[in-house]
């Protein structure tokens, strides 16, 4: 219960801190922010490994969800957006390539654990992030953009030579997806399936121990997660290209 309670704590700061991330991203792009998300989240996973008390465990929690919201998810695909000419064949390669990473990432984390404890393995994946994600997109999104980057480029611009009026920002991509009833239908189906979702991935291994599964057989089921969804967008993009970001 202390568990689950710190990570739905860190999902729901991530979450919130997501929200002025956005803001960042869409006006600067991603590079900055996303490099320096991943470093601060090697060490917290470094930090992790050194807490004692659950009011520590519960802290750090916070400031992971704080690091996820600034280079995971959401913040990535809206960097693709904004940088790639086909997005909706960017999008899909990173859902491709982050539904394999379980395959790699639950069996080694699995591994570390059982011969070297849980701290070696915190670890281990402080070094990973460290060395993979960071220093990628530090090199990699170089020049990358925001969704509204030459937007307000240009506002800026109007503003520094006094001629604001003729350069107003345009209304704002939220305001117009909230008037529409087709972005509350995705948000509830979205929010109840990422509901249903994560409540049984934060559950399944307790459940395959309370069943007397091996720990084994348990880790590969719950590491088959990401090629499964990897072949169900494959197949969605067999199906319908033109909308492979669904």
């Amino acid at each position: 219960t202390q568990m689950t309670g710190a990570f739905t704590l860190g999902l729901f700061c991530a979450d919130i801190f997501g929200i002025p991330v956005g803001h960042w991203v869409d006006r600067h792009g991603g590079r900055a922010v996303m490099t320096l998300g991943a470093v601060i989240a090697s060490g917290l996973l470094l930090a992790w490994s050194y807490v004692e008390t659950l009011w520590g465990f519960y802290g750090l929690w916070i400031a992971i969800g704080f690091a996820q919201s600034m280079f995971l998810g959401n913040v990535t695909a809206s960097v693709v957006a904004a940088n790639v000419r086909d997005y909706r064949r960017g999008l899909t390669i990173v859902a491709i390539l982050s539904g394999l990473s379980s395959i790699v990432v639950v069996p080694l984390s699995s591994f570390v654990v059982s011969y070297y404890g849980w701290r070696t393995g915190l670890g281990v994946l402080a070094s990973l992030l460290l060395l993979g994600p960071a220093l990628l997109y530090a090199i990699l999104l170089r020049g990358t953009l925001g969704s509204r980057t030459a937007e307000f480029a240009r506002r800026n611009l109007a503003l520094a030579e006094g001629r604001l009026p003729s350069a107003a920002i345009g209304p704002s991509p939220l305001a117009s997806a909230l008037r529409r009833p087709a972005f509350w239908l995705l948000a509830v189906a979205c929010s109840v399936h990422w509901f249903v979702i994560t409540g049984l991935l934060v559950h399944f291994l307790p459940m395959m121990q309370e069943r007397n599964v091996a720990p084994d057989i348990a880790v590969a089921i719950f590491a088959f997660n990401g090629p499964a969804a990897v072949i169900g967008r494959l197949a969605l993009y067999v199906v319908d290209p033109t909308n492979s970001e669904r």
